[in-house]
């Protein structure tokens, strides 16, 4: 989500990097996935299945875009602990 993205940037550099970095993807000729009620409730389902996960509804977002669009493989920078 460039939502996260923005943030992420802001926060480890700052939010005039982050707002130059932004520009240019929305300058950059390639296609923006966006999210409509139907994907947003469907999230909320996942987010409610997976509750004790502490998945995050962006990341329920990232799942049903994924089905919507039938991607099949990702990668994350997200960090996971196993105990």
């Amino acid at each position: 989500m460039l939502d996260e993205l923005a943030t992420l940037l802001g926060r480890r550099t700052n939010f005039e990097f982050a707002a130059r970095k932004l520009k240019q993807i929305y300058e950059a000729d390639i296609q923006i996935e966006r999210t409509d009620e139907k994907d947003e409730l469907k999230a909320l389902k996942f987010l409610e299945k997976y509750a004790d996960q502490n998945i995050s509804f962006t990341d329920c977002l990232s799942f049903v875009i994924m089905q919507r669009l039938k991607i099949k493989q990702v990668f994350s920078f997200d960090k996971w602990e196993t105990t």
